[in-house]
């Protein structure tokens, strides 16, 4: 059973559509990426994932909760890693941790600071870390709650080589326990290393799925034809 399942999901502002029938679902255990360039309908879709927009049309279902009819339940069930990390800069790691618990009422696990490499650093202000450990902070606050779907906006943006080595890598053993991802990047290295499929938006729509694990062209390639772009013109380009 799909821990997402989104049919038909719809919707416009001031009459333009900005996501048109969108239809995919996400396993447990399994990372899909959306892809698109800006204005696709990618942090739309994020946004009525989690119920903080309503759709004008079609649904949204979390391991059997339906966003439409149970938003708040809906909201518990999603663990939300946005594409800026702003937390409490006075606060530790550990406070961090406490307070979301604390409003999601339940308790603080400790052991999800080892989860998220942020045990030596627990006791840390937030605001003296580093971009890629206030990433990391972020992520605590995600999983305070022990969600089963993860809402991932550009996980490693910004971050250095080996900060985002680490924080894919502990993306892989998340899902590894059962959880699913649902992510976003710009970064279509990223996105065929960590996704299992990806799902490519254009204009609202989705004009591509790939399953990675099948498909033996090259993502970017995959990316570009999908757009209705030619790889080769687009290489020569970057080649000049």
């Amino acid at each position: 059973m799909a821990s997402l399942s989104v049919n038909g999901l719809f919707k416009q502002y001031d009459g333009r559509p900005v996501v048109n029938g969108v239809s995919f679902a996400v396993d447990r255990g399994e990372v899909v990426g959306l892809l698109g360039p800006n204005g696709a309908g990618k942090t739309t879709i994020f946004r009525m994932v989690m119920g903080l927009i309503t759709p004008d049309g079609g649904s949204v279902v979390v391991d059997g909760r339906s966003v439409d009819t149970d938003p708040e339940a809906v909201r518990k069930l999603v663990g939300y890693l946005p594409e800026v990390t702003s937390l409490y800069r006075e606060m530790t790691v550990r406070q961090l941790g406490e307070y979301f618990a604390d409003l999601h009422g339940v308790p603080f696990d400790e052991k999800l600071l080892d989860t998220v490499g942020l045990t030596e650093r627990a006791d840390d202000r937030f605001q003296i870390l580093s971009y890629g450990l206030q990433r990391r902070a972020g992520l605590l606050i995600a999983l305070v709650h022990d969600p089963p779907l993860l809402v991932l906006d550009e996980m490693t943006k910004g971050l250095d080589p080996v900060s985002a080595h680490a924080v894919r890598n502990l993306v892989r053993e998340l899902v590894k326990s059962g959880k699913c991802v649902l992510s976003s990047t710009h970064n279509l290295w990223e996105a065929e290393r960590v996704s299992d499929r990806v799902l490519i938006l254009n204009e609202g729509r989705l004009v591509r799925e790939v399953d990675l694990h099948k498909e033996k062209e090259g993502l970017e390639s995959i990316f570009m034809k999908a757009l209705g772009l030619d790889p080769d013109e687009i290489k020569g380009a970057d080649d000049q």
